[in-house]
């Protein structure tokens, strides 16, 4: 079964990378599955689990391997902020 592919980047702002003592040191790739529903009211807003599926991380001198099973929970509130 082929899945849609997106490809999401966070990206740390130009203006705060040339700041004194920020360095990056690492990036991760994950591929994640559909959002799970687990609540949703007017009060809190939607509740909802990411499924992790698989991924990599890569950085200044190593790599490695994101395993499936683990999860990214979101609560999407009522006026639509993300947290």
């Amino acid at each position: 079964m082929e899945r849609d592919e997106q490809r999401l980047t966070a990206n740390v702002p130009e203006e705060v990378s040339k700041q004194d003592g920020f360095e990056e040191v690492f990036s991760i790739f994950i591929e994640v599955d559909q959002p799970v529903v687990v609540g949703q009211d007017e009060v809190v807003g939607r509740r909802q689990l990411i499924p992790i599926l698989s991924g990599e991380v890569i950085g200044n001198g190593f790599k490695g391997k994101v395993l499936p099973g683990g999860i990214d929970s979101q609560i999407i509130r009522p006026e639509g902020n993300l947290s």
